[in-house]
C-alpha cells in the first residue's frame, strides 16, 4: 500500500468516514443523469405522486460507474483486502420543494433486513456505505448530514417511526442523539456532482428536506466484503414481518386518534 492509502484509510477509521472528490467524471455524470429521465419510479410519493426511488439497480449503467470508479476501488480495495461486492445500489430523488427529510440512524440498526444472520457486534466492519452525489448538495438542497466519529458508540437505540412515504424506518431516539451531536458535532459535507461519500456502518447520519429550486439526485450504495455471507431466512421473514407490523400498529394508532376526536382542530377554533 502507498502512503496515500495508508493516510486515507486511518483518516477513514478515525473519522468513520472520508470524502472522494470526483469520483465520477463529468462524461459518466452526464451518462447517468441521461439514464435518469428514462426510468419509471416504483417509489413515488404517496401524497404528491412525485418521484421517490426506482429500486434496486444492480446490474445497471449506476452499478457500471460505481465499480469502475478508480478512487472508490483504490479505497475499496485497501479495506477489504479479499474483495467486495455491491449489497445494493439505489437511486435517491429529493424534489424540489417537497424532498422531505430522512431520519436520523445508523445502518447497522437494520442489518437483518440487508444482512440478517450478520452480528452488529462483529461483523459491522464488514460493510461499506456509499453515497455519490449525482447533482451536488449542501445543506440548502437536503445534502447528507453525518455527526463525524459517532461510530465509536456502538449501536444506539432506536425506535421505529413511519417516514414521509409511509413506510417503516428505524431512528434514534432523541436523548442519544442530543448526547452524540454535543458530543462530535454536525457535519453537512458539500458535495459537487460527482463527488463520493463513503462512510462507516455505524456512523450516524440523516439530512433536511430539500427546499432548493432543483431536484437532488445521489447513488445510496452499500458494499459487503466479499467472504462474507448472510442469508438467514428465518432472520429474515421475521425482520421484514416486525416492520410489516409497527408499520400498521402506528397508523392503526393514528387512524384510532382521529376516530377519538371530533374536532383535531379544535385549538384553531375561534370562540
Amino acid at each position: 500500500m502507498v502512503n496515500n492509502e495508508l493516510e486515507s484509510l486511518e483518516k477513514f477509521e478515525q473519522n468513520g468516514y472520508l470524502v472522494l472528490r470526483g469520483a465520477l467524471n463529468q462524461e459518466c455524470l452526464k451518462t447517468l443523469c441521461t439514464e435518469i429521465t428514462t426510468l419509471s419510479s416504483t417509489y413515488v410519493d404517496p401524497q404528491r405522486r412525485t418521484p421517490w426511488g426506482y429500486g434496486n439497480l444492480r446490474g445497471s449503467l449506476f452499478q457500471n460507474a460505481l465499480v469502475e470508479s478508480i478512487p472508490i476501488k483504490t479505497f475499496t480495495d485497501t479495506l477489504f483486502r479479499d474483495g467486495s461486492r455491491v449489497n445494493h445500489i439505489v437511486l435517491n430523488s429529493k424534489t424540489r420543494f417537497f424532498g422531505p427529510q430522512v431520519e436520523w440512524h445508523q445502518e447497522m440498526s437494520n442489518v437483518a433486513t440487508f444482512a440478517p444472520g450478520a452480528s452488529v457486534e462483529y461483523d459491522w466492519n464488514k460493510f461499506l456505505q456509499v453515497y455519490i452525489s449525482l447533482t451536488g448538495e449542501d445543506e440548502d438542497n437536503g445534502g447528507l448530514r453525518i455527526v463525524p466519529c459517532s461510530h465509536e458508540l456502538g449501536l444506539l437505540k432506536h425506535h421505529d417511526i413511519i417516514s414521509p412515504y409511509l413506510t417503516h424506518k428505524r431512528e434514534i431516539v432523541p436523548e442519544q442523539l442530543v448526547k452524540a451531536i454535543e458530543k462530535y458535532g454536525l457535519l453537512t459535507p458539500s458535495l459537487k456532482p460527482g463527488d463520493c461519500l463513503l462512510f462507516n456502518s455505524l456512523l450516524i447520519h440523516g439530512s433536511a428536506s430539500n427546499y432548493s429550486l432543483k431536484d437532488r439526485h445521489s447513488l445510496v450504495c452499500q458494499l459487503q466484503d466479499s467472504k462474507s455471507t448472510f442469508t438467514d431466512k428465518k432472520v429474515y421473514d421475521n425482520e421484514i414481518e416486525t416492520r410489516r407490523l409497527a408499520t400498521l400498529n402506528k397508523l392503526k394508532e393514528r387512524v384510532t386518534q382521529l376516530e377519538l376526536i371530533n374536532n383535531p382542530y379544535q385549538d384553531l377554533k375561534n370562540d
